[in-house]
């Protein structure tokens, strides 16, 4: 069973999309850099979201891999973690 940060995450990233106008499903990816983990990728539509997780953001790009907008989830009520 999914806990409720899991729940809120995934719901975050449906809403991004959303707001995109593209509905789900989408597809993750697992980042990594120098053998670490650095976030996830989430692609649909064109559009990718990047969870950051060192500076725990999101990061939107649009269809032509253009920053169009970064949330700072630790400022959000509530916390996402690794």
């Amino acid at each position: 069973m999914p806990d409720a940060q899991t729940d809120y995450f995934s719901q975050t990233i449906a809403s991004l999309f959303n707001e995109l106008g593209v509905n789900p499903p989408f597809m993750e990816t697992i980042l990594l850099g120098d053998c670490r983990y650095v976030g996830r990728k989430f692609r649909a539509g064109g559009y990718q979201v990047i969870w950051w997780v060192e500076n725990d953001t999101l990061e939107v790009f649009d269809q032509d891999g253009q920053s169009i907008r970064i949330i700072e989830l630790e400022k959000n009520s509530k916390k996402i973690s690794a």
